[in-house]
């Protein structure tokens, strides 16, 4: 496959996931150096908004259920991992 069937099959991802003509389409290829996800991308959002915030514990309830579940999950995995160890170092004595 040539350079401008790579191009035309670019411009074809394009049109299909925007509104943009053919024309429209190949400029915003160059100008995302022919990254059709960035195109798309930048179509959905131009201004590169975040519309999401991550979700941290407001109230002291929240914090508290926080801390206890990261203990548990800690204390879990090193029993896991404990546990794994004692079966391989049983697989290897016998």
């Amino acid at each position: 496959m040539d350079n401008k069937d790579s191009i035309t099959e670019l411009v074809d991802i394009v049109l299909r996931q925007t509104n943009y003509n053919k024309e429209t389409a190949l400029q915003k290829l160059e100008e995302f150096e022919y990254d059709p996800l960035k195109v798309i991308r930048n179509y959905m959002n131009p201004d590169n908004k975040v519309y999401y915030t991550k979700n941290e514990p407001k109230t002291t309830n929240q914090l508290m259920y926080k801390e206890i579940r990261t203990m548990l999950d800690s204390a879990n995995a090193k029993y896991r991992k404990k546990k794994e160890d004692e079966e391989e170092a049983e697989k290897a004595n016998n």
